[in-house]
């Protein structure tokens, strides 16, 4: 086999060009690169604007539930609460943000502040059984059993739940009410938990 000779023209001083590209015109060169570079520029566009179709939505753009977000992905609990208080008072409080608020105070302990944000929301949604359940255990938390128990009463007859009946038990038994105690033990004991 012969050897592949490569012939170089000189069209600028110190720049070599092989032989066969020579032979392409420059137009069709300057062809090539613009469709490659629209070929790539359609793509990219493509997947940009895929990308931001699916990140962007509507209850995101708030700044405060950004910051809420971003505190809740690092674990930040109070920053998450002041965040949400925020934008509770931006938006006002018939919102689903108040549930969730009511329940981070809940969850840090503090049982003044769940109950103001539980007995809030249950104004505009009375027969909420997650509401109810809070405020009866921040009354239970904050030595009021009584209020406690007329919460878990109404719980109880309409959930059926062995857990509200427990809870109810509980508190019965806890101020000396023991035939209540005794019947709402043994209408807890026939219920079952559901899988």
């Amino acid at each position: 086999m012969g050897r592949l000779k490569l012939k170089f023209k000189f069209y600028n001083p110190g720049i070599s060009v092989p032989g066969f590209f020579v032979k392409l015109s420059t137009k069709k060169i300057e062809m090539k690169k613009i469709i490659s570079l629209l070929v790539l520029l359609t793509f990219y566009v493509a997947a940009f604007s895929q990308t931001t179709k699916t990140v962007t939505t509507v209850s995101k753009t708030n700044p405060h539930i950004k910051v809420f977000e971003q505190a809740l992905g690092t674990g930040d609990v109070n920053t998450a609460i002041i965040a949400l208080n925020y934008y509770i008072t931006e938006q006002g409080t018939n919102t689903t943000y108040t549930d969730s608020l009511a329940m981070m105070y809940l969850e840090r302990g503090s049982f003044a502040q769940c109950y103001y944000w539980a007995d809030l929301r249950s104004k505009t949604k009375p027969d909420d059984a997650g509401l109810m359940e809070m405020k009866g255990i921040c009354l239970e938390k904050l030595q009021q059993p009584k209020e406690a128990i007329a919460i878990f009463e109404k719980l109880f007859a309409t959930s059926k739940s062995p857990f509200h009946g427990y809870k109810l038990m509980e508190l019965q038994y806890s101020i000396k009410r023991l035939a209540e105690c005794l019947a709402t033990a043994n209408a807890t004991e026939k219920l079952q938990f559901a899988k």
